[in-house]
């Protein structure tokens, strides 16, 4: 689970980077989810914790929820599809991402990092 070290941890990381940083950053730490989504089960409390910080960060929030709800889908290859789907939609809504793509160069520690 997300524990209250990493919380702070995130939340002085957020402070000290720019905002289209941070959304460039959970952004990329979305589509790493989305990556493994086929082969192993994402959903763990930090990731929870950036989907969460977007929908509130974002004009529609609806869309990272739609990409937490997709990650529960039970066929892989359903939940693959999905979750692309959801991570295309909500990357068109985040302001910061250069192309539609994350371009973020923020060096995250490691606990942050998306593995």
């Amino acid at each position: 689970m997300f524990s209250e070290e990493k919380a702070a941890y995130f939340s002085l990381a957020l402070e000290e980077a720019s905002p289209a940083r941070n959304r460039a950053y959970a952004v990329q730490v979305l589509e790493g989810a989305a990556a493994r989504c086929h082969e192993e089960d994402v959903r763990t409390g930090d990731l929870k914790a950036y989907v969460d910080w977007l929908a509130k960060d974002i004009t529609r929030p609806v869309l990272a929820r739609r990409f937490w709800e997709a990650l529960s889908i039970a066929d892989p290859e359903v939940r693959e599809q999905a979750v692309g789907a959801a991570l295309a939609a909500l990357k068109r809504n985040v302001s910061g991402i250069a192309g539609g793509r994350s371009s973020c160069c923020y060096n995250a520690p490691s606990l942050l990092r998306c593995k």
